[in-house]
């Protein structure tokens, strides 16, 4: 596994011509003053300056202003070297051989996205849209640093500007413990996303369904289709039926029309034909009478006139024969025509039988044929929402079933985490903690009085051994604790408590502890690699002969504006 140690701190103020460092090494490193009056020497300061400028953000003291301070870090990952430079928001980082400065940014985000390139590691959690991105490098490092006057059990707050991401707490714990990851969170959003897709369209297919509803309450519950089909298919044929009886009764009326004449002609014809007749008959007589039947003179030769008259009533005889031979026939016709109409009445009567549909009928049913395609078109949707739905629940469902192993995961966490904490809280006594409180790494508890930086110190310390089973590939940062014996603890609590905290943390780790009053013959079976004594006045940690030894080393840094 990768481990970031760190080789040296520098702390340089240029306004008063001052500075500082201290040289770290892996294992266990102490920084101690005087257990009589040691207190204000700048133990932590110099805790506090480096996670500062690695990147987060700590609680200095008033006094202290960190406005016009320069801190450069001499660090190494691996076999790599490198410093980093921090002036307020300004970062920059340097290859340490040959030295060439590598990367600048005033950004957090910017510079964890650089370090994780160093570190192999960088904390991603889901901003307040939802998007995952790179944390801003404090998250990295929220295990590893625990603040003296910040010793609040099982909260965070030894760094500043945590709560930008919403319920944090648990989220970076479980990416520190390799549970969650890019993946988990691309799933978490998917179901997120899913979720209100799948909610949305639950509620327009209760919409469609209520409105289905209303719409057959509004039709009796019946159902038209076919028989408005029917209706649509018998008005088409019968339209062209009506059309064909209409065309034949025009057509056979004409007709009797027509027959009707020529048989009015054939009668007049007739009775012309009887008028000449009775004529020619009284011709005949007066020409029996020897009168010229023209000009009423005296006939000589009657036989000759009577001839003549002969003939032409012969012929009106036979002609009107002929016409009433005409008559018959068209008689005949005219009664063939009428039993025709006749047929085509009864067949338009029968029609209008069958096509017994009032205009409010018509009305009514066509008000039914619009509810039942607005209807038709809401079951429709229905079937196409009710299908995407069950789609996306599906997908909802496999998602699901991909984080499930996540959650399988978060529980062997929680039931190693509680095994932990269950050992320490009987380790020291700590019977005010509910084992309840332990089942679950969300949950908090505090004790009280001088228990209370015994309970937070454990409740770190576990939190690392947690990260170094479940995320053993994971880098390892320095542990960093500012005074875990707090002056509140008796001397008995603080010896325990610092033999339990460097025996856990082995040699290999970069432990880096201040105390008041520490001395190696306390523990003559723990080895430790560093152990500086601060002997300054109060509150003058920096120094000018300091400064002077390593302005050159501070200006290879700076450009002539930071300067």
């Amino acid at each position: 596994m990768k481990q970031l140690i760190i080789n040296k701190l520098y702390i340089f103020s240029v306004k008063e011509k001052r500075s500082y460092s201290i040289p770290f090494f892996r294992g266990r490193n102490i920084i101690t003053s005087s257990g009589i009056d040691g207190t204000k020497r700048g133990k932590s300061v110099i805790l506090k300056s480096i996670y500062h400028t690695l990147g987060a953000d700590c609680y200095y003291e008033d006094k202290w202003n960190i406005n016009d301070k320069i801190f450069i870090m001499d660090f190494s990952v691996e076999n790599e070297n490198y410093y980093i430079f921090r002036n307020q928001g300004l970062f920059k980082i340097y290859e340490k051989t040959p030295f060439k400065e590598i990367f600048r940014t005033i950004s957090r985000h910017e510079l964890a996205s650089y370090l994780k390139g160093i570190f192999d590691f960088a904390v991603e959690l889901p901003n307040r849209d939802g998007n995952l991105e790179i944390a801003p490098p404090a998250y990295n490092y929220i295990l590893n640093y625990l603040d003296q006057d910040k010793m609040d059990g099982t909260n965070f707050t030894s760094f500043k500007s945590l709560s930008q991401y919403a319920d944090y707490k648990d989220k970076v714990l479980y990416y520190h413990f390799n549970v969650y990851n890019k993946e988990y969170y691309t799933i978490v959003k998917q179901i997120e996303d899913l979720s209100i897709e799948c909610e949305k369209l639950g509620e327009n297919v209760t919409l469609n369904q209520n409105m289905v509803v209303r719409v057959n309450k509004n039709i009796n519950n019946s159902d038209y289709s076919v028989n408005m089909d029917n209706l649509q298919s018998e008005i088409e044929n019968t339209k062209e039926e009506y059309s064909k009886i209409v065309k034949k009764l025009s057509k056979t009326k004409k007709i009797l029309i027509r027959l009707r004449n020529e048989k009015e002609d054939l009668i007049l014809h007739m009775n012309d034909l009887d008028i000449f007749t009775r004529n020619v008959d009284g011709d005949i007589k007066k020409i029996v009478n020897h009168e010229c039947p023209y000009c009423h003179s005296a006939i000589v030769d009657q036989m000759e006139l009577r001839i003549e008259k002969y003939n032409t009533v012969e012929d009106a005889l036979f002609l009107k024969t002929e016409l009433e031979a005409s008559l018959i026939e068209i008689e005949r016709k005219i009664n063939k025509e009428e039993l025709r109409y006749k047929e085509h009445l009864e067949k338009l009567q029968k029609y209008e039988e069958r096509l017994k549909i009032n205009t409010s009928e018509v009305e009514d049913v066509l008000r039914y044929k619009g509810f039942i395609e607005i209807r038709e078109s809401l079951v429709k949707e229905l079937g196409e929402l009710t299908s995407e739905l069950n789609e996306k629940n599906n997908n909802l469902d496999d998602l699901k079933k991909q984080r499930k192993k996540y959650d399988e995961a978060k529980k062997k966490v929680n039931k190693k985490y509680y095994e932990l904490m269950v050992a320490d809280k009987f380790r020291f006594g700590l019977v005010e903690i509910e084992d309840k409180k332990l089942e679950n790494i969300k949950s908090t508890f505090v004790a009280g009085g001088s228990n209370k930086p015994i309970a937070t110190i454990i409740w770190y310390i576990n939190l690392l051994k947690l990260r170094r089973e479940f995320n053993e590939e994971a880098i390892q940062f320095p542990i960093v604790f500012d005074s875990p014996s707090n002056a509140e603890i008796d001397m008995e609590k603080k010896h325990e408590l610092l033999e339990y905290l460097f025996k856990v943390m082995g040699e290999e780790t970069q432990l880096i502890v201040s105390t008041l009053g520490f001395t190696k013959d306390e523990f003559p079976d723990i080895k430790f690699s560093n152990v500086i004594e601060l002997n300054n006045d109060k509150y003058k940690l920096l120094s000018e002969e300091e400064f002077e030894q390593d302005k050159s080393f501070l200006f290879q840094f700076m450009t002539e504006a930071e300067l």
